[in-house]
């Protein structure tokens, strides 16, 4: 079967081999398709979304490990992840992939990331020339997420804005054979969209790295740079730790309030990995604590290392749809790592969190640094919460199961039409 993936803003087996970059869902579910002897062709940009740099400056071609190939296309990239260059981008984007759709064997289905409303839409397009089946995978819930950032005066305005990415959604989720999303509420918020009752080929896959063991030199060399941070695996210090982007996205206030309380805690640590818009002024906010430490943006040796000896990891959210019904990239993680989980917003995360008594809800900094004192200072209570982490990701999170079924999930679509 020859499958197409229409994925950007996420690193593909090049940039593992380019810079020792943390492969995500779609190289992973690469991977298991063509170990299945199927042939996978990914759509994508030559833009860095992480780096912000183009990695060609020009489209190119390449097969970057046995049964998947890339097609990188230039498009002009853009500075600040929500900003209107980058739809300007994922436009561009989705239009070079139907014009350059033709130099390639045509595919038996297709398979895209939503966002973006712009490439879902060609992914539609594409799916009716080929007379193939479309599976849309839900990983952000645009354009609703936008509105929750508006004072309510604005939404109006924005809603009208947004109207004809609305219209290119319910094209492309009406003519979807399969629905897939990040979480239950993903998947039936793309139903509602194609306007259509939920059939056996619309499932939630969460998403879930396996942390393996980067090569021995490369722990080594990792495990220093933790060590010129203050950190070592014989050191009894309890670290609550964030990896991500400095960005909107992210809420640090109530985790920077929770370091304010905890500075006198002399065994606890808040790490905070990262780059992004936000950077400046989180270090300006935090230059007084010397509990915070800041080691900027690291690699996946860095992230395998940090992840063994934390104690806990954070998921500061904003408490919005696009995160309370979602199980976003941060918390599969946490869990692959067996850490017990503290989170900033309620619903499906919360609701896990709950029922395997893995981790806590926290609404402010004071409830943060209360449960960051209960899994510091009660060693039974966090080997417990751990043990209980294991299990959910044995259940729920297991990366071979979960690229398992969307593998054989996406071999029932073949062949098949949007369900009427």
């Amino acid at each position: 079967m020859r499958i197409w993936i229409i994925r950007s803003s996420e690193p593909t087996p090049y940039d593992a081999g380019a810079d020792n970059r943390r492969l995500g869902r779609y190289s992973h579910l690469a991977a298991e398709l063509a170990n299945a002897g199927h042939e996978v062709l990914w759509w994508t940009d030559d833009f860095d979304h992480y780096k912000k740099v183009h990695r060609f400056g020009m489209d190119e071609f390449r097969e970057v490990a046995p049964g998947i190939s890339v097609q990188w296309l230039h498009t002009p990239g853009y500075s600040k992840n929500i900003s209107l260059r980058r739809f300007r981008d994922h436009r561009l984007l989705a239009r070079k992939i139907v014009e350059s759709a033709a130099r390639h064997p045509a595919p038996d289905i297709i398979l895209c990331c939503m966002p973006a409303d712009t490439l879902c839409k060609a992914a539609a397009e594409l799916g009716e020339r080929f007379r193939c089946p479309v599976v849309l995978d839900v990983r952000d819930l645009w354009p609703d997420v936008f509105y929750a950032r508006l004072p309510r005066l604005l939404r109006p305005l924005l809603r009208l804005y947004t109207c004809n990415m609305r219209k290119r959604l319910s094209f492309a989720f009406s003519r979807a054979a399969a629905i897939f999303g990040t979480s239950p509420g993903f998947v039936n918020w793309g139903l509602a969209y194609a306007g259509r009752e939920k059939t056996e080929l619309d499932r939630d896959f969460p998403i879930s790295s396996p942390l393996d063991k980067p090569a021995d030199a490369a722990v080594a060399k990792a495990f220093d740079f933790w060590r010129g941070h203050g950190i070592a695996g014989d050191n009894p210090l309890f670290l609550a730790s964030f990896m991500g982007a400095f960005s909107s996205m992210y809420r640090f206030d109530a985790v920077i309030e929770a370091a304010r309380l905890l500075k006198d805690e002399k065994n606890v640590r808040i790490v905070l990995c990262g780059k992004g818009p936000l950077e400046d002024e989180i270090r300006r906010q935090v230059r007084d604590l010397p509990n915070v430490i800041l080691p900027g943006w690291i690699h996946y040796p860095e992230v395998w290392s940090l992840l063994k000896m934390s104690g806990t990891g954070l998921c500061p959210y904003y408490d919005e749809e696009n995160f309370s019904l979602n199980m976003p990239n941060k918390p599969g993680e946490y869990i692959s790592a067996g850490l017990p989980i503290l989170s900033s917003v309620d619903g499906y995360l919360g609701g896990l969190l709950k029922s395997y008594q893995c981790g806590f809800v926290y609404t402010n900094g004071r409830e943060l640094a209360d449960h960051i004192r209960t899994l510091s200072r009660n060693p039974e209570t966090h080997a417990r919460m751990c043990g209980n982490t294991r299990t959910l990701f044995q259940e729920k999170f297991d990366a071979a199961v979960i690229y398992r079924e969307m593998r054989m999930t996406l071999e029932k679509t073949a062949g098949r039409q949007p369900p009427v």
